[in-house]
């Protein structure tokens, strides 16, 4: 897996035959990047399982075995793979979305802000989470297109929902959370400022339907409204940490308010109309 991930971080030099010259010459394509260390990780993986079932030994060379003859299959298996099918096939996918990308002016780039914004609110750090950041990453590295919409999307999820405690008593008159929640709302909000978005798994695991729809479409759009006013984040680090490099932070601060204050508003509209319908038990006062 460490040897597939470092492959996948440079330009492999591979061959590919001219037709014209009719010779074999050697090319660097663009790097396999994310696509090609998640598609090597679980190829390994499974590889060695597979080899792990397949190969008996007697007793005395389970050692061997696990400790230098599957270790060493399964290496030359990922470099092989790696120089001569992963890295041809996901750099020329890398190549093609960023050229797409760049072609598309600014189209694209608000179309970039609102793939990474889904994606990056859609699991609060899962996996879905962790590779639209590696997306991210590779092209803010790259110069390509900057990393604001993910950084705003990462802090809109729990600052919304925490405000959403704050307010729905005011708005409809009835408590909406269950009591552990309210003081959990509050930590999402510090967790979010600290760029941990994690705080905010609580409430989605609690009540899915209402929380999973906020949270993106409110990231959605803090991360176009920050795209649309010109704010701009290379950094690759969200929440304070990142804030005093970030191009125009009023308009940063405003997506960010713009999403927090969407995702609050559909939480609380959702169960009510939940509570209303008789799904949701809540307090009244």
């Amino acid at each position: 897996g460490f040897i597939g991930g470092l492959v996948a971080t440079q330009p492999t030099l591979v061959l590919n035959f001219d037709a014209e010259k009719l010779t074999w010459l050697a090319t660097k394509p663009v790097p396999s990047t994310f696509i090609g260390a998640l598609i090597i990780a679980i190829a390994a993986g499974y590889l060695v399982k597979w080899l792990n079932t397949r190969i008996n030994v007697p007793q005395y060379l389970l050692a061997f075995k696990s400790t230098f003859l599957i270790p060493i299959l399964s290496a030359l298996f990922v470099m092989l793979a790696m120089y001569y099918i992963i890295t041809p096939i996901g750099g020329w996918l890398n190549a093609g979305m960023r050229a797409l990308l760049l072609a598309a002016g600014e189209a694209g780039s608000m179309m970039y802000a609102i793939g990474m914004a889904a994606a990056t609110a859609i699991d609060l750090g899962g996996p879905i989470n962790k590779a639209a950041g590696f997306v991210g990453l590779g092209l803010t590295t790259d110069h390509v297109l900057p990393i604001t919409s993910r950084a705003v999307a990462i802090v809109i999820p729990p600052i919304g929902l925490g405000l959403a405690t704050l307010i729905d008593r005011r708005l409809t008159g009835k408590r909406l959370f269950s009591p552990q929640l309210y003081p959990q709302g509050k930590t999402a909000m510090f967790l979010a400022f600290m760029g941990i978005s994690e705080g905010a798994i609580p409430f989605l695991l609690e009540n899915p339907v209402a929380t999973l729809p906020a949270y993106m479409i409110g990231a959605i759009a803090g991360a176009m409204t920050a795209t649309a006013l010109g704010a701009v984040q290379w950094f690759p680090e969200s929440a304070i940490w990142a804030w005093p490099l970030v191009t125009n932070l009023g308009a940063y601060m405003l997506s960010i308010l713009v999403g927090a204050v969407i995702t609050a508003l559909l939480v609380v509209m959702i169960r009510n109309s939940m509570h209303k319908r008789g799904k949701l038990a809540v307090d009244t006062l």
